[in-house]
């Protein structure tokens, strides 16, 4: 799947009128799975990213990327990573739709043994939204 094409199928949403807004629910996403794993699993998956993804995938703070390295993970539940979507999104898009469509695309993009690795850094209930995505 193309980046164009990921961006058409988040716009498809309700609420998310452009391309910016769509790629920037994109970013959101991206950053708040990548942020949940530890540094070495994030690498893993960017890694295995179209270079067009590549760059969405590193977006936001650099020091609160930083600081999740450090860290080692930020331990969000199921409900909590949404929670971290909603605030961070416009009230008019549903971060649970807007996530089921990005995690599908990027299950798409990794090989079904990084998928693997993710899920399994998961909680049981983020983990489960993850496989049925």
């Amino acid at each position: 799947m193309t980046k164009k094409e990921l961006i058409s199928r988040v716009m498809q949403l309700p609420g998310v009128d452009s391309p910016d807004k769509a790629e920037q629910l994109v970013t959101l996403v991206f950053q708040a799975l990548r942020d949940r794993l530890t540094a070495d699993e994030a690498d893993d998956v960017w890694a295995q990213l179209p270079t067009a993804w590549k760059q969405m995938w590193e977006s936001g703070d650099w020091w609160e990327r930083l600081t999740s390295r450090m860290r080692g993970m930020n331990k969000l539940n199921r409900e909590e990573f949404l929670n971290w979507l909603q605030e961070h999104m416009p009230q008019e898009v549903d971060p649970e739709q807007v996530a089921r469509i990005v995690f599908h695309a990027l299950k798409e993009q990794i090989s079904p043994g990084e998928a693997a690795d993710v899920s399994a850094q998961l909680p049981e209930d983020l983990r489960t939204f993850w496989r049925a995505a």
